[in-house]
Order: structure tokens, then sequence, then C-alpha cells
């Protein structure tokens, strides 16, 4: 997903509670160009008598006049700006020059630059790694987006990314993650590992339509939302979807067209969650630490394993180091089980897999 992003920028100035904005400067200029507020008034689309007092309450909350009117004629007499009211054009002109500049340096700093990009698979673990870090580190800037694992690899690849989580179930080996780097034959690529998470269905609360595994959703027992595709649920779920079929002696395809879809896949585990819970579809898998924070029911079904791809080239930059090094600690790992339901660090948590 590409995001664009642009500045922009409006200066207010207030003086003894009298704003000089940008509609006053648009007066000021219009009776410099025009010589006569009749004209400046009709030129930024106010009336005489707004702009008539707007003029005198700033001049009264400055303390000395900005225009002086000639009154009498046809068009209201001629009005001129005071060097005074000259010398707040050229203020605001120069204070808004270099204001933008600085601006857009701090823009530049804090929104479009990060110090650590992340995009792949969602998982809360990540989430928490890098909250830690930012409470240690205020200044951090990090940029998630979850595009499920095949897409945070191919980002991590092209330099896009420096890190993208991963949960990429090989169904021929039966493991998970290193086999899709090597099949895909990706030279760039660093793998850590990361931990073991809980994946099942997760259904409203109670289970109303009583869906106990993939069998019943092949029965059309309720509506299934499905993750969008190349995320490692999606991989996992047709996986299950495969063994079902050949345990029921079906033909594969033969068990996709009896699922009863929901129109609209999920790029989250959250995204899942809250499709159920507004009522569009019934059940959809995902992680048991999701299905707790929504308030759901969950039916487990594997122990899977979620790792972290790295650039070989950002694995240098200090808070990719620092990140690692997060996940590593015993702090995360006492954090992760404590605050985080059916997410297991493992004694390689953290360790780059060689």
């Amino acid at each position: 997903m590409i995001v664009q992003s642009e500045l922009r920028t409006k200066f207010e100035f207030i003086f003894n509670g009298i704003a000089i904005d940008e509609e006053f400067i648009k007066l000021l200029k219009a009776i410099k160009e025009n010589n006569s507020l009749v004209f400046a008034a009709k030129k930024i689309n106010v009336s005489y008598k707004y702009a008539w007092n707007k003029l005198n309450e700033t001049s009264r909350a400055l303390g000395t006049p900005l225009a002086i009117t000639a009154r009498g004629g046809k068009t209201g007499g001629r009005t001129e700006l005071t060097i005074a009211g000259e010398e707040i054009l050229r203020r605001h002109e120069l204070f808004t020059k270099h204001a933008v500049i600085e601006l857009q340096n701090i823009f530049k700093k804090y929104v479009i630059e990060s110090d650590i990009k992340i995009i792949g698979s969602h998982c809360p673990g990540i989430e928490l790694a890098l909250k830690m870090m930012a409470s240690r580190d205020p200044e951090l800037r990090f940029h998630m987006e979850n595009v499920g694992s095949l897409n945070g690899l191919r980002s991590v690849e092209s330099g896009n990314a420096d890190i993208a989580g991963i949960h990429l179930l090989d169904p021929e080996s039966g493991t998970y993650n290193e086999l899709y780097i090597k099949k895909l034959n990706l030279k760039n690529i660093i793998l850590v590992k990361g931990y073991k998470r809980e994946q099942g269905l997760i259904v409203r609360k109670g289970n109303p339509k009583g869906i106990k595994n993939i069998i019943d959703i092949i029965n059309g027992k309720g509506v299934f939302v499905n993750r969008n595709a190349g995320s490692g649920t999606r991989i996992l779920f047709e996986t299950l979807l495969h063994k079902t079929a050949k345990q029921l002696q079906i033909k594969l395809n033969d068990a996709i067209n009896s699922i009863r879809y929901c129109p609209r896949e999920a790029n989250s585990h959250a995204e899942i969650a809250q499709i159920i819970l507004k009522g569009y579809a019934d059940v959809g898998l995902g992680i048991r630490t999701i299905a707790d924070q929504y308030g759901l029911d969950f039916i487990p079904l594997t122990l899977e394993e979620y790792d972290l791809a790295i650039n070989n080239q950002s694995i240098k930059h200090p808070a990719v180091k620092k990140f690692i090094k997060t996940i590593s600690s015993q702090t995360f790992k006492h954090n992760l089980i404590k605050s985080l339901t059916g997410i297991y660090p493992t004694e390689n948590t953290g360790k780059i897999k060689e």
C-alpha cells in the first residue's frame, strides 16, 4: 500500500485576543493592491462592515493603526496601509517563508521517515516490542503495515521494509518459514526466530452456530471470513482445508465451493474479529490473542511458528539491532506471556537462524 503524505499549514497570530489569520492577511494585501477597503472586502468575499470592524479591532489590539481611510466618493474613499500595516505583511511573509521550511524538515523527520519499517503479517507481539522500544526512546519512529507474510517477504527482499513478521507453513514438510525463503530463492534475507502462536477458529461469544472444526465450515454451518491471499493464515487454512477434504474423501474444489464465504476478506487478525463482531461472518481463522482481546470464543487447531525475516542490510541499523535485542530480552518474554494469551516465547526467541 502506497501512502501519499503532504503538509498543509495555516498560521494564526493572536494579539490581545484578536487573531491575525490568513483572511486578515489577504485583506491587507487586497488593500495594498487596490487602495480601497470596498474593493478589498469584495475581493476576499466579506462585507465592507466586517472588513472595517476587523481592521479597526486589530489596530486597537496592536495599539497602532494598520490603515488610513479617507471617506467619500462612489468607491467609499481611499484606503492605504500605514507603515505598521506594511510591516505586518512583511513580517508575515518572512515568518511564513522560514516556518514552512522548518516545518517541512520536521514533517519529513517525524511523519515521512522511519527508523524501522515492519511490513508483513500482523501480530500483537511485534506491537508489544515496539511499545517497549518507544517507552525507552520517545523519539523512535516506526512504520507498520499488515500485508501478510508473502507480501512482507517481498517488501524485505526489495528493501522497502526492514522486517517482516512471517508464519508460512510448508504443507509438504510441515515446517514453517525457512523452506519458504529457500523455495522463493531469497538471498538477502536473514531469519530471526520469533515465538509460537495458537491458531484456530474465532467465533462469536457462546459459539451460537456450534462450529467445532473445518468440517463444520465445509458443511456451511456459518459464514466464513477468509484472510487476504499471501497471508500465512490463508495458507494455513488452505492446507487444513486440503487435509479435511481428503479426510472426507471429497474433491478439494467441492470443499471450497461448499463454504459460505463472507464477500469481504480481512487483512489482519483484528479485522477478522471486527467482521465477526459486526455480524458479517460467523467464523474465521486467527490467533487466540485477538479472540481474547475482542471477547470472542476460540477453538484451537494448531501451534504455529511466527518468525522475523530481516533484510541483510537493515540488520546493521541501530533501530533494528534494538528490536532484536528487545525480543531477545527476558523482559519482553515475560511481558509477552503476561499480557498476550496464546503467544509463547521459546529459548530461541530473538536468535538468528544459522
